[in-house]
């Protein structure tokens, strides 16, 4: 009996601490409104393609995934899918990545992509934080060394040639 009581504390301890469901943040799709989330199915692909072919998108308080095709009010966030350029209409590139991630059977987050995700399993967790200024304080730096770099070398050379 006692060993029973502490299977179930481990395995609750399980679901609330370890699962994403514990109140971290993540980060999904907005094509992706059905469970399981890091998947695109096909009815939610399906719904992609109907705002494609009608040419454009609108928000839909009260539909599945907050949106609805044709023009309309544009005051909520922009779909995910609609980001090169982000213009209310699904052009045939976005289109084609959502494919992508339908045909990979699950994407993740990515901070450095164009749309904010990438294809495959991963990571659903959001990129504000550390991360992403420590990356940015890293690139500004090796900028600078590579100007010295390049000045010294252009000083030699034009001593050299006189």
């Amino acid at each position: 009996m006692m060993c029973a009581r502490r299977i179930i504390w481990v395995v609750l301890l399980a679901v609330f601490v370890i699962s994403p469901m514990s109140g971290a943040a993540t980060v999904r799709h907005s094509a992706d409104y059905n469970s399981p989330h890091g998947q695109i199915s096909l009815s939610e692909l399906l719904r992609l393609i109907q705002f494609y072919n009608f040419g454009s998108l609108h928000c839909m308080p009260g539909t599945d995934d907050g949106y609805a095709p044709g023009p309309g009010d544009n005051t909520c966030p922009p779909h995910d899918s609609d980001y090169n350029p982000q213009n209310w209409s699904i052009n045939i590139s976005e289109l084609l990545r959502l494919i992508q991630f339908f045909n990979y059977g699950a994407y993740r987050v990515d901070c450095f992509s164009e749309d904010g995700f990438a294809p495959g399993l991963g990571s659903l967790e959001p990129c504000e934080g550390e991360g992403e200024g420590e990356g940015e304080g890293e690139g500004e730096g090796e900028g600078d060394g590579e100007g010295e770099g390049e000045g010294e070398g252009e000083g030699e050379g034009e001593g050299e040639g006189e």
